[in-house]
């Protein structure tokens, strides 16, 4: 039985455990153990437990990133293509001598852009989902 049938047959069970009687809630939780091979005590506490709402994706903690900007990451990729799609640490050891290449073919790239491009980590690189 897969985690998410477990689950759906968890969500079947849990109302008539809360209002069933000390018999009935015996038999239920024997039947839950055998078939989702828990634990007397674990499958309890799961048929105690309140309904857990998904969360909703939430904002990540933390500054956020001055590099996932379109003007930094779309010659980011176009060199990150040209060169074969090389791994970020070597990419970022050639970027110093691509850019004036990425510069004669898409036209000259902001100084910010530019500086940022020069400084940005290998792990950085890394993060993005090119």
């Amino acid at each position: 039985m897969g985690h998410k049938e477990k689950k759906a047959y968890l969500a079947a069970i849990r109302k008539r455990y809360r209002k069933g009687n000390k018999e009935l809630k015996s038999r239920i939780l024997d039947e839950f153990c055998a078939v989702c091979k828990y634990h007397r005590k674990y499958a309890s506490n799961l048929l105690w437990q309140p309904f857990r709402k998904k969360r909703s994706k939430t904002k990540k903690r933390g500054k956020r990133s001055i590099y996932n900007q379109s003007y930094i990451l779309e010659p980011l990729t176009k060199i990150w293509l040209s060169t074969n799609q090389m791994c970020s640490k070597k990419l970022k050891a050639a970027l110093p001598i691509w850019l004036p290449f990425y510069e004669d073919e898409y036209g000259q790239l902001l100084e910010e852009s530019k500086n940022k491009l020069l400084v940005i980590s290998a792990s950085t690189i890394g993060s993005f989902e090119i």
